[in-house]
């Protein structure tokens, strides 16, 4: 399908009253109805949709590793969406920030005791990861931290030192598995979040996951 027929098509979405976000959708999905090929097909959406759940918290758990003070904004730790709100507000439409700065959802909020949520797993997850930084000494502003090479462009590995302890932080960013091809033979390692003993050698790490490697001898 050429793009100048997908172009047509989004127009007249628009002029039969389709909402901009439905449209789009329609236009990115439709063409891998008729080519299999087509990136943007529909197992690929719904794959990418069901996916979200674990890939939101991995946009926040690399700040968790760097220096400083990880900041998310109000609303990031219940999953709160785009709030288009601000475009009917003269003082604010011209300012996109304010798609992020919505007000504060608490039904959402009041989510995050359900185990089964959405806000309830994402709360948990960015809750755990807080509970690790706030007791491991190695997260102190003063350890030194340096990138390893993983020989994978879809994989991330940090590491953090301070007196003589050692964190190797390893991120899948890619929607398959991947393997992070460090190798440390200078100890035990366990996994701080799953409180699993691993070998950080030849690390396979399922999509969109990451691990908390810390050498423990």
């Amino acid at each position: 399908m050429s793009a100048i027929v997908v172009f047509i098509l989004f127009i007249i979405c628009l002029v039969i009253a389709i909402p901009v976000s439905i449209s789009l959708g329609i236009v990115s999905v439709l063409p891998g109805a008729f080519d299999a090929s087509f990136t943007a097909s529909g197992q690929f959406v719904i794959r990418s949709m069901l996916g979200g759940i674990d890939s939101f918290p991995l946009l926040a758990v690399p700040m968790f590793v760097l220096s400083g003070i990880p900041v998310i904004y109000s609303g990031d730790e219940v999953g709160q969406v785009n709030d288009y709100s601000y475009k009917e507000d003269p003082d604010k439409a011209a300012d996109s920030r304010y798609l992020h700065r919505g007000a504060f959802n608490w039904e959402l909020a009041g989510r995050i005791l359900d185990p089964d949520s959405v806000q309830g797993k994402l709360f948990r997850r960015l809750n755990r990861l807080e509970e690790i930084r706030s007791r491991e000494s190695v997260f102190v502003a003063d350890a030194k931290a340096r990138t390893v090479e993983t020989w994978d462009t879809s994989v991330l590995c940090v590491e953090r030192c301070y007196k003589g302890e050692k964190l190797l932080a390893l991120f899948n960013f890619s929607e398959t598995g991947r393997t992070a091809w460090i190798h440390e033979t200078d100890g035990t390692y366990i996994d701080l979040v799953s409180e699993e003993k691993m070998a950080a050698s030849g690390v396979n790490i399922p999509a969109y996951g990451f691990y908390y490697l810390k050498k423990i001898n």
